[in-house]
């Protein structure tokens, strides 16, 4: 998180256990935790390796998913059905639960599954499928509550509006919420990015090896 590794680096177990004087058993589960996040990525015959994000990557992505999912929120508002809004409403209330706890993952895991109701029920599959593949290109976004735990606030109030403004089934409302959502999700994204700039890694004194 503090820029000792690069995007692209290989993450060593033997190596990190010995720079931090622990065994390699909490590194391993350490590294599991990041790639749950969307940090870390595995590779085959490689290992773990830090995912690739930069500022540019991150404001240009979420420019056009936020677009994206603001038509979707906009079509969806005419067409969601009461019971479709209860399950958001659900939702909402796991998202809390998720946030008292600070479990960046359970969060994470429901915000997916909001949006996805949401864009499900746009009624367009072509957009349906766009945000979808957009969304698995995106994984590592999710780390925002873990990179920016006050982040868990301002989000919950924005689902909470809406959710409002389906139910009000007012379009125009939703969707404007819903881009400010993505957008502003983005800019916290690029600050972190751009606070903590990347730093080359210090020699170590042990080689590393797989």
């Amino acid at each position: 998180m503090n820029g000792d590794y690069q995007p692209g680096d290989r993450l060593v177990l033997r190596r990190i256990a010995y720079e931090y004087d622990v065994s390699e058993i909490p590194v391993r589960e350490a590294i599991r935790m990041l790639e749950r996040d969307g940090l870390v990525e595995m590779i085959p015959y490689t290992g773990a390796r830090v995912i690739t994000l930069s500022p540019q990557k991150i404001r240009e992505s979420l420019f056009v998913r936020g677009h994206l999912e603001s038509i979707a929120t906009g079509l969806a508002a005419d067409l969601l059905t009461e019971s479709q809004l209860d399950e958001l409403d659900a939702m909402i209330t796991a998202m809390e639960t998720a946030a008292v706890g600070q479990s960046t993952v359970d969060y994470a895991e429901m915000n997916r599954t909001f949006h996805g109701l949401i864009n499900t029920a746009s009624g367009n599959q072509v957009l349906y499928d766009t945000l979808a593949d957009l969304e698995g290109a995106q994984v590592g976004f999710q780390a925002l509550f873990r990179l920016r735990p006050h982040r868990f606030e301002v989000s919950l109030q924005e689902h909470k509006e809406i959710l409002g403004h389906l139910r009000a089934r007012d379009a125009k409302a939703a969707s404007e919420v819903a881009l400010r959502h993505k957008l502003g999700a983005s800019a916290e994204l690029e600050a972190f990015f751009l606070e903590h700039t990347v730093r080359p890694i210090e020699p170590t004194k042990e080689k590393a090896t797989a």
